[in-house]
């Protein structure tokens, strides 16, 4: 049929315009575009895109870097793989998440570079739809944190060590305030017992022996609290301590003896198994007494109202040469939360503990090259043992 020419032109002019329109707006599509692969490309941030069967659909250079794994050697491989097997369910977790249409927002976990190598990191990652609302993949940003989170640990780990820092320098302050304002009484009482001791020797009441006996062993404790409270100053002001070849059976026997006194009359049972013929051990007495001390009574306290209690001492030599020592109760034992940190300050069990005793127990063991341990006792109890250098080890 025949054309109007004027309409045939109007309709050049509307195709025109609309080649016009297209041209222009591809043209401001491409530099979008462009700029956005720009900021993908130069990111210091892993942008990994995947689509809806979890296969990687985009890598950037920063995921080069911070994985190790090239472009081609990810693109179309799940991207689970990037995860250990330590950490595979909480990436099944944020992938369920995204598929639901949900955004997931600096969640911090670990990741797997080539090499096998754990790393810490921060990822951000958010569903991405086509034009129509159709979910076609998730894209992420994934940062790593390994450096903050070791910044964190080490001014974890300043904080704890000024708090226990502080703590033993407030220990180190009361030990030299408690050896000043102590030992002046302490040898007072010495003195008073000793006179005592003299007026009731010159007396015939046959019952006055046994009263002498006690007045000894008062004298003896007075005497091992003086000890105790120097030997505590010097160790904390970090002095050397006296330190002599020993018998470590005559050093428990003494230590047992101290601790049994005031509990001969329950219903405590004591077995001692002390092993013959057991090399010298270089120690300062006093400290490694105190240890004992405190590890018996510790075990005498558990095995209180407990009409079956019986507390076990033993010596013996282990495999590297060193001699052992071993406290053991038949006690109700301690909770896994309490053994994880008993050596730690201010840990205890005791309703008027101040927690110190085993802190400061495995320090003077420790400063005599040994180690303190415990462990449970089947099927109740609790035993700790530790162990020092022979004497010739000590010196060599």
């Amino acid at each position: 049929p025949a054309r109007d020419p004027q309409h045939m032109i109007d309709d050049m002019r509307a195709v025109n315009f609309d080649l016009s329109c297209t041209l222009e707006e591809n043209r401001r599509l491409g530099e979008e575009r462009q700029y956005l692969a720009a900021i993908v490309a130069s990111s210091s941030d892993a942008l990994i895109a995947r689509t809806n069967d979890g296969l990687v659909s985009s890598w950037n250079r920063a995921a080069e870097k911070m994985y190790g794994y090239t472009a081609d050697e990810v693109m179309g491989k799940p991207v689970a793989n990037l995860a250990p097997s330590t950490k595979m369910g909480d990436a099944d977790g944020i992938a369920r998440r995204l598929e639901r249409g949900e955004s997931v927002s600096q969640y911090e976990t670990t990741r797997r570079r080539r090499d096998g190598s754990e790393f810490h990191v921060s990822i951000s990652a958010f569903p991405v739809r086509d034009s129509s609302g159709k979910l076609v993949g998730t894209s992420a940003i994934v940062r790593d944190i390994t450096e903050r989170r070791l910044a964190e640990e080490k001014l974890r780990t300043m904080q704890s060590e000024l708090v226990h820092l502080s703590r033993w320098n407030t220990m180190g302050m009361m030990a030299t305030a408690l050896s000043h304002e102590l030992n002046q009484p302490l040898s007072a009482m010495v003195n008073y017992i000793n006179a005592a001791r003299r007026t009731l020797s010159r007396a015939v009441d046959p019952a006055m022996a046994r009263t002498i006996a006690y007045l000894d062993s008062a004298v003896e404790e007075a005497k091992l609290a003086s000890g105790i409270i120097r030997s505590l100053r010097d160790f904390i002001d970090k002095r050397e301590a006296g330190r002599r070849p020993e018998e470590i059976n005559n050093v428990v026997e003494e230590a047992v003896s101290l601790s049994l006194l005031g509990v001969s009359g329950s219903r405590l049972r004591t077995q001692m198994n002390l092993a013959p013929g057991l090399p010298l051990v270089t120690i300062d007495k006093v400290q490694i007494q105190q240890v004992l001390l405190n590890l018996i009574r510790n075990a005498i306290e558990a095995l209180h109202g407990n009409p079956a209690g019986c507390l076990k001492i033993a010596t013996g030599i282990n495999e590297a040469g060193d001699v052992t020592v071993r406290v053991s109760d038949n006690g109700p034992g301690l909770s896994p939360e309490i053994a994880a940190r008993l050596f730690q300050p201010f840990t205890t069990t005791k309703d008027k503990g101040m927690g110190v005793g085993l802190t400061i127990s495995q320090s003077i063991i420790e400063a005599h090259g040994g180690h303190i341990r415990v462990e449970p006792v089947a099927p109740s109890g609790t035993s700790f043992h530790f162990n020092l250098p022979a004497a010739e080890a000590a010196s060599e």
